[in-house]
């Protein structure tokens, strides 16, 4: 069975973290979502304290889905409130496709790329995330200790990485050891996602502005994201977001990924660390105001009590 936490009282709200990550990552918004909804922090199958992830015969897909359904199941959760960010918004969104879902929420959801092309860039950074803890092995703790790289490596994946505290970096980086045959499996099979959602599961999706690992300009490809081309409800409450054009904000990517790897090297070279995999944060509110125009996406929100 799939390591879990439960809290709170109210209609259940399951909640999914990010590839890599595990449930602690819901800490920051958990007291307040339990004050309203019953709330589930689960870990994915191969990430946290869950057992390691066995397609068994199966397509990633298929075994992801067997997994957390089969997680559902042993909890008798019908149709739960369901919120996910990075692979924890795609399984979200393939449990209201399969109609286990009452409602949707998404935080920068995999799968909303087109084509390989435009996967290739989290590719990369994941493929040199890989790459690097493989070669540091036991020593990435040690390089977890040294500020500067925590400050390097949280820099690509959230706007404040100081008030990261360093016992929550030092799980990221066991979790994310830990997660590692499950981050080669998923990205040997990544695929878009194109299920459709039925329309009476209402879908909420956000891009956080400050993760370079999923780009935001993703929000607007409307033709191969099934959830947002194909899973209109009238009650969604929509907001404008800050979505630049997927040139512009690879550029700006590419600056930020330059300008980590020279402050590491010379902050490496200084006191002989190296950096480690840090968590990927967002808030369950809006990030920021509209600064002119731009796609319009659904804002983040999760299902409140009445």
């Amino acid at each position: 069975m799939l390591a879990f936490e439960r809290h709170g009282s109210g209609d259940p709200l399951v909640l999914v973290h990010g590839v890599t990550h595990r449930r602690q990552a819901w800490y920051p918004v958990l007291d307040e979502l339990a004050q309203h909804r019953d709330v589930i922090l689960v870990d994915l199958p191969g990430h946290g304290e869950s057992p390691p992830f066995e397609l068994n015969g199966l397509s990633v897909k298929d075994a992801l889905r067997r997994d957390f359904e089969g997680f559902l199941d042993e909890l008798k959760l019908d149709r739960p409130h369901i919120g996910g960010n990075s692979l924890g918004g795609l399984v979200a969104l393939h449990a209201g496709a399969n109609r286990r879902a009452a409602t949707v929420t998404c935080l920068s959801p995999a799968g909303f790329w087109r084509d390989e092309a435009e996967f290739a860039y989290t590719r990369r950074f994941f493929i040199g995330l890989l790459s690097l803890a493989d070669r540091l092995g036991p020593s990435a703790e040690r390089a977890a200790r040294s500020r500067a790289v925590r400050q390097v490596v949280y820099s690509t994946l959230m706007a404040h990485p100081s008030r990261v505290p360093f016992d929550n970096v030092l799980g990221d980086v066991r979790a994310f050891m830990y997660a590692r045959p499950t981050l080669r499996t998923l990205l040997d099979a990544a695929e878009p996602f194109t299920d459709e959602v039925p329309a009476d599961v209402p879908v909420t999706i956000a891009w956080a502005g400050r993760d370079l690992v999923l780009p935001r300009w993703q929000a607007g490809n409307r033709q191969g994201a099934g959830a947002a081309r194909r899973a209109p409800h009238p009650a969604r409450r929509r907001t404008r977001a800050d979505v630049r054009s997927p040139a512009a904000d690879r550029e700006g990517a590419a600056r930020g990924q330059r300008r980590a790897r020279q402050r590491c090297c010379f902050r490496s070279a200084r006191d002989g660390s190296a950096p480690s995999h840090g968590p990927r944060r967002h808030r369950l509110v809006p990030a920021h105001r509209p600064r002119g125009t731009g796609n319009s996406v659904d804002s983040p929100r999760v299902p409140h009590a009445d």
